[in-house]
């Protein structure tokens, strides 16, 4: 069920990417690529800290 849920999500965010595409130079998407990939290490990173959390 999970990995269900995280490949929608995948998908969608490669549809939102490629849709916005359409209006942005390939240098703005990239640096959109980049954000919503630091944002989610940085998401990744404090779900972890929480977890190791006692």
């Amino acid at each position: 069920r999970l990995t269900d849920m995280s490949n929608n999500q995948s998908q969608f965010v490669s549809f939102s990417v490629t849709f916005r595409g359409v209006q942005m130079s390939p240098q703005q998407q990239t640096g959109v690529q980049q954000v919503s990939q630091h944002r989610k290490s940085k998401k990744d990173s404090w779900t972890s800290l929480k977890e190791s959390m006692p």
